[in-house]
């Protein structure tokens, strides 16, 4: 058993996919940069990169990420985690971690701008009912402290379209389509004998 950054090769044995490296810690720098460098090879120039909050962990190898991406001419940003069932954030909060991330982050050559604006994806953004009156009043409220964004919202429901500048879908799935998955796998697959 070999041990990286607190991550046992064990921990991970029965993953479908195994990592290229090996088991990693998402602060090593030297493989944040082997990854990039691998990326670069294979054509790909940016990454966009979860965020889960101020101070997070995720938040801190985002710091990384974008200092190893300078050197490399790759292009970062973050996919915003708007879903977060242990404590949803409010608009408030979410508005103060947009804030937050355009003034630490999208002054960086390599975050990801659509002319000249800085560029965040919005995962989830029907979750917890927040419809577009929702994002259209959290944008105007953003864009009032940071200025202009330019914002790509996970759905594929065209009652955003005067909201978002454009759409993504991350999993494509509804809330219907995941409840009825749930049923089908939870009473049909069985894993094992």
């Amino acid at each position: 058993m070999s041990s990286l950054g607190g991550v046992s090769d064990d921990s991970i044995a029965n993953a479908a996919h195994y990592p290229l490296l090996g088991v990693y810690d998402s602060q090593d720098e030297r493989l944040i940069e082997a990854h990039i460098i691998l990326a670069k090879s294979s054509g790909i120039d940016g990454f966009v990169v979860s965020w889960w909050g101020i101070n997070s962990f995720k938040d801190k190898s985002l710091e990384k990420i974008i200092k190893i991406a300078e050197k490399h001419d790759f292009k970062i940003t973050i996919y915003y985690e708007s879903y977060r069932p242990w404590n949803p954030p409010s608009m408030n909060q979410i508005i103060d971690e947009l804030s937050y991330i355009i003034t630490k982050y999208s002054k960086s050559s390599e975050f990801i701008k659509v002319d000249g604006k800085p560029v965040i994806f919005i995962y989830a953004i029907e979750s917890y009912e927040r419809g577009p009156e929702f994002w259209l009043h959290l944008r105007k409220s953003l864009e009032e402290k940071v200025g202009a964004t330019y914002l790509i919202g996970d759905t594929r429901n065209s009652n955003y379209l005067h909201v978002f500048d454009g759409f993504h879908t991350y999993i494509e799935l509804n809330r219907e389509i995941m409840k009825n998955l749930y049923v089908f796998y939870n009473t049909t697959m069985k894993v094992g004998d």
